[in-house]
């Protein structure tokens, strides 16, 4: 028994039905306050202009991020359109009459687990490209910085508080790009389920028929050759 928990314990769970458990949006705004108010409570340095440079290299990383789970959520949603409108057409096949009656709910109750997963996975995925707020540092900034003392402190200021606010935002992009990675990976994996009982079905109905026909004859000719007739 404390086997059996083990293996269900250490069991990937998300390859069945992936899931996640976001912050609420209070602690996150809560935490980026905290750390802006930080961030303006800086004294200048002397080495105002290193982290100026790496602010700016940290700023653009950020918009690199953004862009790149941008494109992702694009070729996921296009992607998932195509395949679901292949899979769709397949509707009619999951069902066949030949088959035993469990089988049939078997791979209707798998195969609706997919679809699911695939339409879990383009919601995700239209997450990311749904329009978003994204904090810039705008010519009004840079006016402001003319008129100010310490420019270069002004500016590692500006960058840093719109890069820690930007920061959770792209995280919430990354997350979601993986989420759709990990439906699509699951969808996958429900539709090989469905590809495996249709094979051992298959092979099965081969069995059974060859069990009560050895020979591979049609027991209907000899039905038929009793009574002097053909079908």
């Amino acid at each position: 028994m404390s086997y059996l928990r083990l293996v269900i314990k250490k069991m990937n769970f998300d390859l069945f039905w992936p899931t996640i458990k976001m912050p609420s949006e209070d602690k996150i705004n809560e935490k980026i306050n905290i750390d802006i108010r930080k961030i303006k409570g800086q004294h200048s340095s002397t080495n105002s202009q290193v982290i100026l440079d790496e602010a700016r290299r940290l700023y653009d990383q950020e918009q690199d991020r953004r862009s790149t789970a941008d494109n992702k959520a694009g070729i996921y949603i296009a992607s998932i359109a195509a395949l679901l409108s292949i899979i769709l057409s397949l509707i009619p096949t999951i069902i066949n009459a030949n088959q035993h009656f469990a089988i049939n709910v078997i791979n209707v109750l798998v195969f609706t687990m997919a679809i699911m997963n695939l339409l879990r996975a383009a919601i995700w995925a239209k997450k990311v490209i749904s329009v978003s707020s994204f904090h810039l540092i705008h010519w009004g900034d840079l006016l402001s910085a003319h008129n100010n003392i310490d420019i270069e402190n002004y500016l590692v200021k500006k960058l840093l508080c719109a890069l820690r606010a930007n920061y959770d935002l792209i995280n919430n992009k990354v997350t979601s790009i993986k989420m759709t990675h990990a439906l699509l990976v699951s969808a996958c994996f429900w539709f090989l389920i469905i590809i495996i009982i249709r094979i051992l079905s298959h092979f099965s109905s081969m069995l059974f028929d060859f069990s009560i026909n050895p020979s591979g004859n049609n027991p209907m000719i000899y039905i038929c050759y009793f009574c002097n007739d053909y079908a």
